[in-house]
């Protein structure tokens, strides 16, 4: 089965962008936590650093990628934000640590990293079922739905988790 998967990082959109291939009528999943929840969904959101990118290219070449990204200004503020307010289980640590290389918030190591993997993952998927999917834009829909190769609805893109 050809999946959906979001590989934007943490507070680029993944929750609108979940709810919105919901309403497109993909059974999806945000931050799935088992290969198990990925294999049964359809769409997966929220899982660049628990599941990288080319380990679930490897695992379902044919799938569609989507990056949902955000400006970096407003990303630092929103995930300085969340980091500062959500307690997290230790596992979750981990992998936060091996993905920005320190668990201590630093908005210049996680910025950097941020841009680093942004830059990683448009160059891996050059000439693969692939888009950038910024959710500011005003053509979102058409972006998405054009990839999907779908109709367009006629309804809003969702715009859930609003803090900045």
């Amino acid at each position: 089965m050809k999946k959906i998967f979001g590989i934007g990082l943490a507070k680029t959109g993944t929750t609108s962008f979940s709810k919105a291939l919901d309403l497109l009528g993909y059974k999806s999943i945000h931050e799935p936590k088992t290969w198990k929840q990925i294999d049964d969904n359809e769409a997966i959101t929220d899982i660049a650093i628990p599941f990288p990118y080319n380990e679930l290219y490897k695992r379902y070449p044919n799938s569609i990628f989507i990056l949902t990204t955000r400006d970096n200004e407003n990303w630092i503020k929103s995930i300085s934000k969340q980091f500062h307010k959500n307690k997290r289980p230790k596992d979750k640590i981990e992998r936060i640590k091996k993905f920005y290389g320190t668990y201590e918030f630093n908005p210049n190591v996680w910025l950097n990293r941020k841009i680093a993997y942004e830059k990683e993952v448009k160059s891996f998927f050059v000439d693969k079922n692939f888009i950038v999917l910024d959710l500011k834009d005003e053509n979102k829909w058409e972006k998405l739905c054009g990839l999907l190769q779908i109709e367009i609805p006629n309804f809003e893109f969702p715009h859930l988790n609003k803090s900045l």
